[in-house]
């Protein structure tokens, strides 16, 4: 097999790998959304894949938040207030 032979081989590799990644990208992706929208926080997919990861933190975080003040018990304070 002549030098050509092998770095076809290569990009074939990576081409595969990068059909893989995208694959479980979109899956991921689904993922994200499916749980999201349970918790009542929508957000097309479009937006989902260019969105910086930190921004989506930030409404995980706003909603857990949310979370403790509506259920204080179950977080760690009794009658509203942190101990």
């Amino acid at each position: 097999m002549t030098g050509t032979g092998n770095y076809m081989d290569s990009l074939e590799n990576l081409l595969t790998a990068l059909e893989i990644y995208r694959d479980v990208e979109q899956q991921t992706v689904n993922r994200i959304k499916e749980i999201m929208a349970q918790h009542n926080i929508l957000m097309p997919a479009p937006e989902v894949v260019k969105v910086n990861t930190e921004e989506i933190r930030a409404r995980l975080a706003a909603n857990r938040q949310m979370q403790m003040v509506a259920e204080p018990y179950v977080y760690g304070a009794e009658d509203g207030r942190t101990r």
